[in-house]
């Protein structure tokens, strides 16, 4: 999920300071402020560009905690056929002969189990690039996430801004029995309703928690954990990269020290601030990159998403101005020693190996199976 972030056209980073939030840093409701470059006495909030869009985001949050627009639980106890949610409102409904608020709206009545427990099949994406886009990985893209989760052996995610992949590794742990876990940390307070057990609202860009009890539900996530864990981060493009990737490095420090692949590749996983971290981000912030932190590094992985026309893997018609079909550019990085990291599936055919293949084979979701798991949960209008 990408939030606040902004068309690939005018992809530049915000006037925006990057130091460190001191103790005399003013807040707003996601956390303490940036302050700005050009006027450092001024700040600005650091999830929202504009002051309207933080406004606006608080009172949604506000309004959805002291109402019943997300009676999840309710929803859960009940049969499908009476489950309803309405696009125009964007609100959860349980369907009674009396619920004439929603009676003219665009809505979908009937909803399964499963499009509970995957609520990014079911919500209206949030659609503001100015603000808080969300765009969300598709099929190819978790796929082959979830086979490099296996082949680093991987017990654990932290998914930082991607729901999608939470969503995937728990249905993988529902329906086979696989053994990787994961928490998700997200901006978005629409999905502490479905997934309360493995959900914190979180601020990337100032490591900020918006409540205690969030903060002691993740904390007692990673005491429980086991094994090799990894921060996998879908970030705003836009946001200062420098501070985003120093609040990685403090919520790595919230997590146990394991046996990460890192300790194979010959590096020091002991050292302050280091955590196993995967981000996706286009390909050309590379240089970037390497400048702020030159443990990470490019691998060709190449991401897309069901519901943006320029990153998702040629499926639109978008195409460039000289005719040619534009293609993904984010990819994946990581402080991870590339030496552990194999190539894609199709890439130097001659790094791969027959354990690898068996890997493949055992993990991903066959397309056709998919579209029907789809189909059978969710309708056919959620195939996007």
């Amino acid at each position: 999920m990408l939030l606040c972030t902004c068309p690939l056209s005018a992809m530049k980073p915000p006037s925006l300071s990057e130091s460190q939030f001191g103790v005399q840093c003013p807040s707003c409701a996601h956390g303490p402020m940036l302050s700005l470059a050009t006027q450092p006495t001024k700040y600005a909030c650091s999830a929202f560009r504009r002051q309207g869009d933080c406004e606006q985001d608080r009172i949604a949050a506000q309004n959805s905690i002291s109402s019943t627009r997300w009676p999840v639980d309710r929803l859960r106890s009940s049969s499908p056929c009476r489950r309803g949610y309405c696009l125009d409102c964007d609100s959860l409904f349980l369907v009674t002969s009396k619920y004439p608020d929603h009676r003219l709206h665009q809505c979908h009545i009937g909803l399964a189990d499963e499009l509970l427990n995957m609520p990014t099949y079911l919500l209206r994406p949030l659609e503001k690039s100015e603000s808080n886009a969300q765009y969300l990985y598709s099929l190819d893209t978790l796929n082959e996430l979830y086979s490099l989760l296996h082949q680093l052996n991987i017990q654990f995610v932290v998914c930082v801004g991607c729901p999608r992949l939470h969503e995937f590794i728990q249905l993988e742990r529902r329906i086979r029995g696989q053994k990787i876990d994961s928490y998700l940390l997200d901006i978005d307070f629409r999905l502490q309703y479905f997934h309360k057990r493995h959900f914190s609202r979180y601020n990337m860009v100032n490591n900020y928690f918006f409540s205690s009890e969030h903060r002691s539900q993740f904390q007692q996530f990673c005491q429980h954990m086991d094994g090799n864990g990894l921060i996998f981060c879908d970030p705003p493009f836009a946001a200062p990269l420098r501070l985003l990737l120093d609040q990685l490095a403090r919520l790595g420090d919230m997590l146990p020290t394991t046996d990460t692949p890192v300790n194979h590749g010959g590096m020091n996983s002991d050292r302050h601030g280091f955590f196993p971290v995967m981000i996706t981000l286009p390909h050309f912030f590379d240089r970037k990159l390497k400048k702020i932190n030159p443990l990470f590094t490019l691998l060709d992985y190449k991401v897309t998403y069901t519901n943006h026309r320029r990153f998702d893997g040629g499926t639109s018609a978008e195409t460039t101005q000289s005719g040619r079909r534009r293609d993904s550019v984010v990819r994946i990085f990581t402080n991870l020693p590339a030496s552990v990291v194999r190539p894609p599936e199709g890439l130097k055919s001659q790094f791969r190996c027959s354990f690898h293949k068996r890997r493949l084979n055992r993990t991903v979701w066959n397309s056709k199976k998919y579209v029907a798991f789809v189909l059978r949960n969710f309708g056919v209008d959620r195939l996007i």
